[in-house]
């Protein structure tokens, strides 16, 4: 008889313990996609932002507005960081990448960001300002899941 409780007990918390552990494990997977993520966004902004930074010497307009992805240009000496054309796919197996360059308008009047699009004839096109916009996408369980940043890289030495 004790037998039969202690079996019908375990049965109960098995039934009641089971889910949430399935939960568990995939909310865990989740978690390390959202981190694996996070990491390639935080690499992307900051390689795009150290090519802005190193190109003041020359001229930004060798990066037109557009959409990048980081790569390693092992021509140079030492190696250093470049952004190419397009989207990068397959990062890590699973992740794509984008950097897009954006131009920037402010207001003549007062000098703040005009948010939105900026025309190409803007006059109040800052050319000494790109708005560099980070974004990382990958499917979780057939899903499309999406995170960008955006940093604004100004030219202070012109």
């Amino acid at each position: 008889m004790e037998v039969v409780i202690s079996l019908a007990v375990l049965s109960i918390l098995v039934a009641t313990f089971m889910p949430i552990l399935g939960w568990l494990m995939t909310r865990s997977k989740a978690t390390m996609y959202d981190t694996q993520a996070g990491l390639i966004l935080q690499e992307g902004m900051e390689v795009s932002y150290n090519v802005m930074v190193g190109s003041w010497d020359e001229d930004w307009s060798v990066y037109p507005e557009g959409k990048y992805h980081p790569a390693i240009d092992v021509s140079a000496s030492p190696e250093k960081w470049v952004l190419l054309s397009g989207a990068q796919t397959g990062v890590q197996a699973k992740f794509d990448r984008q950097i897009e360059i954006k131009p920037v308008c402010r207001n003549n009047g007062d000098g703040k960001l005009i948010p939105g699009n900026c025309p190409p004839t803007a006059g109040t096109r800052d050319n000494n300002s790109k708005l560099l916009t980070t974004t990382v996408n990958w499917l979780e369980n057939g899903r499309p899941k999406s995170i960008s940043a955006e940093l604004l890289v100004v030219n202070l030495g012109e």
